[in-house]
């Protein structure tokens, strides 16, 4: 019977216009991928090797452009998309991108047309981790349309007036009606690791002598093995920061003869775009501020920078984990940098040496 309502519920999406992306398994691993069939979904509720933040808040958007002189903002038309099968962990990395993007008129209009159904073949607390507490009425504080979870049987749970329209098409009975509440949940294990990392004094600044841990060992053996090749930062669910990229490209109006305006006068039209485009703290144009000068110097500030952002001054600024602890930039890592094992090396005084 399950199985059935799976079915009528994946049919009810693609009646309704949605392209459905799900985890798929593949011989490389497990990925996310646009499917046609319910069956082609991966259930083993593990992490696909890439992370559902794409969907909601895409690599690169155009925002501005001008024609012909005239400077407009781009009205993008945003395409209807049902992301399948996400697991409870992944569903707190989109809660995170919704807090920070609350305000952004395009992830607001893109989020709009979003469904998302949840997926865990196995109680919830079995999702426990380094970064933050599992708590029993943890689906009251995520962002979500359907959530389908294994416990006594199979349950679904509806919080959104979407899902129940879909729900009513597919001619499926929600188990549970979620009144979804606010994403901050006090978190002790989140506050324990905001005072073991520590925090920058004044951001942006040069990082000498500040920071609780900024003198721990584990940051020079990291220094000493990291390549800063930013692989953690693009795999992790929780990056968002970006940089704002114009481009202009002047168009040449034809001249005397079918020739472009050259020695007779050039005369551009002048197109331009503004592009918001991900950004990577450990790329040395993301520190490079005026005069040339490279704020973080080396691996291991940029490490700390990027371990005080999500352990220390994103817990201080929304109330919410900056890591769900989905290990990814560690599968992505070539040198093997173990997020789990340094924060648990900062709880000692020796330094992190972790291996696959």
């Amino acid at each position: 019977m399950f199985q059935t309502d799976l079915k009528k519920i994946f049919s009810a999406l693609k009646d309704a216009g949605y392209a459905i992306y799900a985890p798929v398994k593949t011989p490389e691993g497990i990925f996310i991928k646009e499917i046609d069939d319910e069956k082609e979904t991966d259930y083993s509720g593990k992490f696909p090797w890439d992370s559902w933040k794409r969907f909601v808040y895409p690599h690169e958007e155009k925002l501005f452009e001008t024609k012909a002189g005239k400077f407009t903002e781009v009205k993008t038309k945003y395409p209807k998309i049902a992301l399948w099968g996400i697991n409870v962990v992944d569903l707190k990395a989109i809660g995170l991108t919704d807090l920070l993007f609350k305000d952004d008129p395009y992830y607001i209009e893109r989020r709009k047309n979003i469904f998302i159904a949840g997926f865990s073949p196995k109680p919830l607390r079995d999702y426990q981790n380094f970064s933050f507490k599992i708590n029993v009425d943890i689906l009251e504080h995520l962002n979500y349309d359907l959530f389908i979870l294994k416990k006594d049987g199979f349950k679904l749970y509806s919080a959104s007036n979407v899902a129940d329209k879909i729900l009513k098409k597919a001619g499926v009975a929600a188990d549970v009606l979620i009144t979804t509440e606010d994403l901050v949940v006090e978190d002790k294990i989140m506050r324990g690791l905001e005072k073991l990392v520590g925090t920058l004094s004044v951001p942006m600044t040069p990082l000498s002598g500040v920071g609780k841990s900024f003198d721990h060992p584990v940051w020079k053996t990291l220094n000493d093995r990291c390549i800063a090749c930013g692989k953690c930062s693009i795999a992790c669910p929780t990056c968002y920061c970006f940089d704002l990229i114009d481009t202009a490209r002047p168009l040449l109006r034809q001249g005397f003869g079918g020739r472009a305006n050259g020695a007779f006068g050039r005369k551009p039209t002048g197109e331009a775009t503004r592009e918001r485009v991900w950004g990577d703290c450990f790329y040395s144009e993301f520190t490079r501020i005026a005069g040339n000068y490279i704020f973080l110097k080396n691996p291991g500030e940029k490490l700390f920078f990027w371990y005080t952002h999500k352990f220390s001054r994103l817990p201080a600024q929304t109330g919410y984990p900056g890591c769900v602890g989905c290990r990814r930039c560690y599968e992505v890592c070539p040198v093997f940098i173990d997020i789990e094992k340094t924060l648990a090396d900062l709880k000692t005084d020796k330094a992190e040496n972790s291996t696959r």
